[in-house]
Formats: structure tokens, C-alpha cells, sequence
């Protein structure tokens, strides 16, 4: 039985390269190999092949049987898929981690302003207070929601 495209780019979303990709796949259709045997059954260049071995095996995915020669055998696919997920999902949240502390208090000490939908020009961020006073009050005289130059066209809001 052949893998489809479909599992082969699923793979590839789970962070394993092309070879890294066909070497799993062979050890799951055939079973326990060794790297002369993987090299040939993966079309993997035998230059390549403990290279990605090593790659396979520190991601998870391939574990290792100690002899002359060794022999390598594939994860269960739930277990390696599992803790490829959550490895990808630990490295996101400390990415995330990291550029919210950076970036945020840049973000908000810079009070950046966004485009106003119906003229065009930027409007300062309000903070909590300013906003809730407005929402009380109305907007100030000169906040209508849009320019005088479309109110005195005739073009806007009816």
C-alpha cells in the first residue's frame, strides 16, 4: 500500500523534511531496517541516510535498536504525530511568549494609530477612560464620523 500525497504533506506540516518524510514511511510499511536497507528501500542517498536518521530520531519519530549493524524501527504514527504537536505547540507559545514581551509595550507606548473607516485620516487610540467617556458623552463636536467635506457634498450617511 502506497501513502497518499495528502498523509506525505501532512507530514511535512508536522515538520519532517521530503527524506525525513520517505524514511518514516518506508520504516511503517516495512518495518524494522537497517540503514543500508532504508537507503535503498526510501531512494535515499546512503550519504544521507544517518543524517536523517539522527533528525528522525531526535524529532521522535524512529527509535533505535543498538547491534552490527543497527537497526531502526518507526514510532507508532500517534505517538510520534503527538509529540511533534506538542513540541510544535511548546515552541509557539514560547515564541509568542516572546515577541508579546517585546512588542506589546512598544505597541501601546506608541499609542499607534489606526486608519478612520470613513475619511481616511488616522485617529489616536483612546485608553479605557477616554473611551468610556465618549460612549457616555457622544463624540465631541468635531467627531462626527465624518468629514465636512462629505457632509457638505451630499454624500454622507443619510
Amino acid at each position: 500500500m502506497s501513502v497518499s500525497e495528502k498523509t506525505r504533506k501532512a507530514l511535512k506540516e508536522f515538520g519532517l523534511t521530503d527524506y525525513e518524510a520517505k524514511v518514516y514511511i518506508s520504516l511503517v510499511e516495512s518495518g524494522t531496517q537497517t540503514a543500508s536497507e532504508l537507503s535503498r528501500t526510501a531512494s535515499i542517498p546512503y550519504s544521507k541516510i544517518y543524517e536523517i536518521l539522527g533528525n528522525l530520531e531526535r524529532k521522535g519519530w524512529v527509535e533505535t535498536e543498538q547491534g552490527r549493524p543497527s537497526k531502526y524501527y518507526p514510532k507508532a504514527p500517534s505517538t510520534a504525530l503527538e509529540s511533534s504537536r506538542s513540541r510544535q505547540e511548546t515552541t509557539l507559545k514560547s515564541s509568542q511568549s516572546d515577541a508579546m514581551e517585546e512588542l506589546q509595550p512598544l505597541y501601546e507606548k506608541k499609542g499607534v494609530s489606526r486608519p478612520d473607516r470613513l475619511n481616511g485620516t488616522a485617529r489616536p487610540r483612546l485608553d479605557e477612560g477616554e473611551r468610556s467617556q465618549r460612549l457616555r458623552n457622544g463624540p465631541a463636536d468635531n467627531e462626527s464620523g465624518y468629514s465636512a467635506e462629505v457632509e457638505e457634498s451630499g454624500s454622507g450617511p443619510d
